[in-house]
């Protein structure tokens, strides 16, 4: 089923899966970067890091995927502040209107009952 009342997108928005896709992939890169230092940042803060049973690459690759996980955060409330919103199409004036006529309409379906009733009771 086609929209054809659909506001068309712009030539941007085809692009955005694969700025997605770089984006990851930076993150990525960026995360594996930084995990050494921060291994070595954490074992001088906390006593007895990384444990002597973890191996090393295991210690990193955990490492990374936190960063990973910590900087997707932070770009998504990013991407979300600055995401565009749609203006609502609801105003407070329409829904006064709306609502006097909602309740004029239901006085009138009142009205049209009680002549129905009172024709009933005449028979």
């Amino acid at each position: 089923m086609s929209n054809r009342n659909a506001k068309p997108k712009s030539k941007m928005q085809a692009f955005w899966p694969i700025i997605g896709l770089m984006l990851i992939l930076a993150l990525g890169f960026i995360s594996w970067v930084l995990a050494p230092p921060v291994i070595g940042f954490l074992g001088g803060v906390l006593p007895n890091f990384p444990p002597a049973e973890i191996p090393p690459d295991t210690m990193q690759i955990f490492i990374t995927v936190v960063l990973f996980v910590l900087m997707s955060l932070i770009i998504s409330l990013i991407v979300a502040a600055a995401a565009p919103r749609k203006r609502s199409a609801v105003n407070e004036k329409s829904l006064t209107k709306e609502r006097a006529l909602m309740v004029e309409e239901k006085k009138k379906q009142k009205l049209r009952q009680r002549a129905i009733n009172r024709m009933d009771k005449s028979r």
